[in-house]
């Protein structure tokens, strides 16, 4: 490696024999943005905490119970009294999946409030989150799964050329709720996307893609 002389005293660095992969090259560049910005005060607000401990955290999680996810979902599904995600239309075109992978238990709910569909390959399904599961980028234990479900031909019937953005701007405003409540709920959580190829499956009559994932569980004790 080239030997880099620094230009002020300030900057003095030593960097014989130090290689930096591209994350850490990202990572610097970002603290050197933050540097050359003026930071705006934060304002007074509950979401300021929420925002704070939301991060993409990795490693040995404690176990959580399959419920305590569920009700959170509860939450970012379609309601009588709210609408959870500020597009124009309906969320039939979109599906959680949670897993627990020590017990092999999935549940697939509906956020649009559809009646489920059961008739789908079980064991096709189950090979591939526990495949899924097993990333190379951490190497810690425990959790629960949350899988997002998207069906573009469900879109594409009614919205043609525009199904693409819209079926991913909403399904980016169901993950912001659902980060945005598990860190409200003090669980930590990091996402995770395809390493090769999207999985597909047939479901209610239509394919699904699972694009990415959420890795969610509590500190350790």
């Amino acid at each position: 490696m080239k030997r880099i002389e620094p230009k002020t005293k300030e900057s003095l660095v030593k960097l014989n024999n130090v290689f930096l992969n591209e994350n850490e090259l990202k990572y610097i560049r970002s603290i050197q943005i933050k540097k050359s910005q003026k930071q705006l005060p934060l304002p007074h607000s509950h979401l300021v905490e929420i925002f704070k401990k939301r991060k993409s955290d990795r490693g040995t999680f404690q176990d959580c119970k399959l419920d305590e996810i569920l009700s959170i979902i509860e939450f970012v599904s379609a309601h009588e009294e709210y609408y959870p995600t500020p597009i124009a239309g309906n969320l039939d075109f979109l599906d959680i999946l949670v897993f627990e992978p020590e017990n092999s238990l999935f549940r697939i709910l509906n956020v649009s409030q559809d009646s489920c569909d059961d008739n789908f390959d079980e064991d096709k399904l189950l090979s591939y989150l526990k495949k899924a599961i097993k990333r190379h980028e951490y190497t810690g234990s425990s959790g629960i799964y949350i899988f997002f479900m998207l069906s573009l031909d469900r879109v594409t019937c009614k919205y043609g050329a525009l199904s693409i953005p819209l079926a991913y701007t909403t399904l980016g405003c169901l993950i912001q709720n659902v980060t945005l409540l598990l860190s409200e709920k003090n669980f930590l959580s990091c996402i995770h996307f395809g390493e090769i190829d999207y999985f597909t499956m047939q479901y209610k009559e239509s394919e699904y893609t699972l694009p990415c994932f959420l890795r969610v569980g509590k500190n350790e004790v």
